[in-house]
């Protein structure tokens, strides 16, 4: 286990990596310890010449790892699947938290890329950050990148020509391109935005009073 603290530390969380919520940092050793399959697969944390998509696929066997479900799910069934059992429990009166259900695919590959680039920090084998995890804004300053974008076919919502929500499996709707801003809104044609407000007399006045 020893060689793995720098992965566990990085990955539930630290001060360049974000925590998976309401997991803390606990259960993922004691996951850890009892696997030797998902110690040897995440092992990869610790390469220097690592994939992008080696990395994606461990860091989210590690993540599943963390929530109930079968091996053979990928986080998109297991999110649904919590979705279903946790919001069949809940009272009418209270709102679902969608931070209860783990992260979507994209998510924990962004996450999983900062990870590898924090421990090979660490390890002493600086990465470019904007290949791993990481992009530039309009001020040059470094930024997680939160998701995949939706910008590929990938995404089913693109695929259907729809917008993304709340509810897409690719981004669960946040920072992402294929999402409705609030400007598209403003144009977005509604069947009577061109009909003209008719004025009230004062017979329509009392026709309403009495009604």
């Amino acid at each position: 286990m020893k060689e793995l603290i720098l992965f566990l530390h990085a990955a539930t969380g630290c001060d360049t990596t974000s925590a998976i919520f309401d997991i803390g940092k606990l259960k993922p050793f004691r996951r850890l310890s009892q696997d030797e399959a998902l110690r040897l697969r995440v092992g990869v944390f610790n390469s220097p010449n690592a994939t992008p998509d080696d990395i994606a696929t461990a860091g989210e066997m590690f993540i599943m790892s963390l929530y109930p479900g079968k091996t053979s799910d990928d986080l998109g069934k297991r999110r649904f699947q919590m979705y279903v059992k946790i919001n069949s429990r809940l009272p009418a009166n209270k709102k679902f938290d969608l931070a209860q259900l783990p992260p979507t695919s994209s998510s924990s590959r962004e996450h999983s890329l900062r990870v590898y680039l924090q421990v090979q920090e660490w390890l002493g084998n600086p990465l470019p950050p904007t290949d791993w995890g990481f992009e530039k804004d309009e001020e040059g300053h470094l930024r997680p990148v939160t998701n995949r974008r939706c910008e590929s076919k990938k995404c089913s919502c693109r695929r259907h020509k729809m917008v993304c929500s709340n509810i897409c499996g690719y981004c669960a709707g946040h920072g992402c391109s294929n999402t409705l801003r609030e400007e598209d809104e403003d144009n977005v044609d509604h069947p009577d935005k061109d009909l003209e407000p008719i004025p009230c007399t004062e017979t329509d006045v009392e026709l309403i009073s009495l009604a």
